[in-house]
């Protein structure tokens, strides 16, 4: 059994899902998606999440959570918090739907997005010079998202290996788990 509250501090976060899935749904409800940026939306959701947790039980990560409505946001303060530790993430490490960037700058998003900001924002630090829309890009709520995974760092090359051998659609270190509490959301990158 893998917990999402066993995290150790130094540990390396794997997302194994890109972001952008509320986004993508919300653009194809207002009419707005080309037909393959629906396509790339439902083949995201579909794609189970089952080859990831077995690469992870085949590495030995710490923890594990699925990113599912409340967002990559919400679910790394709850591994943090399980834990008993603070995190960080890289915005300029987080894989990204195609067309999730455009449609997130016109203000089409799922109002889950903005209840995730109220809700988780108030303990999350943003570094200055952040991408405008990060905060609506990690607020996104996910359906059927995928794993965070919580790896030692000498571990992570193997994780990553093992999740690309098995076909998930990512493998993207994104952040770690600190000492002290909350979230800091840093990077220079464009989302």
């Amino acid at each position: 059994i893998l917990r999402n509250s066993t995290g150790e501090e130094g540990d390396l976060l794997v997302l194994t899902k890109p972001l952008g899935v509320g986004a993508l749904a919300q653009g194809l409800k207002k009419g707005l998606l080309e037909d393959a940026l629906g396509s790339d939306l439902v083949a995201t959701m579909v794609h189970l999440n089952r080859g990831a947790s077995e690469a992870a039980v085949q590495v030995g990560v710490n923890a594990a959570t699925d990113v599912t409505g409340f967002s990559l946001l919400g679910h790394t303060l709850e591994m943090a918090d399980g834990a008993g530790l603070g995190a960080e993430l890289w915005l300029d490490a987080m894989p990204v739907l195609y067309g999730a960037r455009e449609l997130i700058s016109q203000g089409v998003h799922p109002g889950a997005t903005n209840r995730n900001l109220a809700h988780f924002g108030p303990r999350i630090d943003w570094a200055a010079g952040l991408d405008p829309f990060a905060p609506q890009l990690l607020a996104d709520p996910q359906t059927s998202g995928g794993l965070l995974l919580a790896v030692r760092p000498e571990r992570v090359d193997e994780l990553c290996m093992a999740l690309l051998s098995r076909g998930c659609l990512a493998q993207a270190v994104v952040g770690r788990l600190t000492a002290g509490t909350g979230l800091r959301v840093r990077g220079r990158g464009q989302i």
